[in-house]
């Protein structure tokens, strides 16, 4: 497992790494949006997008991402295998679907 804090976030996406699988540990109640709503459990594209927008504004100091680059990964990468367990978390006291695990 890799912690991916923004210390060391530089150094992950900047290693010439020639990998073709990754295991993702959520290890707190993790919630993304798509089209307005929270949805359960992740795809690849909200993976992908999150990473993208905070190495975004973590490195180059600005809000948007290369759409062509996020359709890309999308398309070249698949769920192999998945242990997620539904979980919640709060938001300005209200309570927030999510996830966690693998």
């Amino acid at each position: 497992m890799q912690d991916l804090s923004s210390s060391n976030s530089l150094s992950f996406f900047n290693e010439n790494q020639d990998r073709s699988l990754y295991t993702i540990h959520f290890q707190t109640p993790t919630g993304f949006r798509s089209q307005g709503e929270y949805v359960l459990f992740p795809t690849m594209r909200l993976i992908f997008q999150s990473l993208m927008m905070k190495y975004a504004r973590l490195v180059e100091n600005r809000q948007d991402i290369e759409e062509e680059t996020l359709d890309y990964l999308v398309k070249h990468s698949r769920v192999t295998s998945y242990r997620l367990e539904s979980s919640y978390f709060k938001v300005h006291g209200k309570k927030i679907p999510g996830f966690r695990g693998d």
